[in-house]
């Protein structure tokens, strides 16, 4: 797939890419998924929905012997933070909490950070990506 990018970049604007460019960034993108795949997998991310969305998911999907249940049927009981949880991004909201429900706050970040991480990930490549096509073009 990133190789048809880069083609179909080097056909619209008229630069080439070396081949051993392509493989190597090709290799890291390959790498990078596989270890993104341990920290998203969708297993994970299908067990987590209660941190996107507290206020949504069936409560009965959560089990009896996991603890965060009774702090979670509590927070859905209050309106102001159904409110605030609508006004703010994911990060502040669970951060907001901290204080009331430290064991929420605890598990929610503990799945939170690693998107954090990939977004730097990203905007790190991005930044990468640009800086080489000015060395290449000047």
């Amino acid at each position: 797939m990133l190789e048809e990018l880069i083609m179909q970049k080097t056909q619209s604007d008229g630069h080439t890419t070396s081949k051993k460019v392509q493989k190597e960034v090709s290799k890291h993108l390959e790498t990078l998924q596989t270890s993104f795949e341990g920290y998203f997998s969708p297993e994970s991310l299908e067990k987590e929905t209660w941190v996107r969305s507290p206020f949504l998911i069936d409560i009965d999907s959560i089990s009896d012997e996991d603890l965060i249940k009774d702090d979670l049927i509590d927070m859905r009981s209050k309106e102001v933070l159904k409110a605030e949880f609508q006004a703010k991004d994911l990060g502040d909201f669970w951060g907001s909490l901290s204080q009331a429900y430290p064991l929420l706050v605890k598990r929610a970040m503990s799945i939170l950070i690693p998107f954090a991480t990939t977004y730097l990930c990203e905007a790190g490549f991005s930044i990468l990506m640009s800086i080489k096509t000015k060395v290449a073009i000047g």
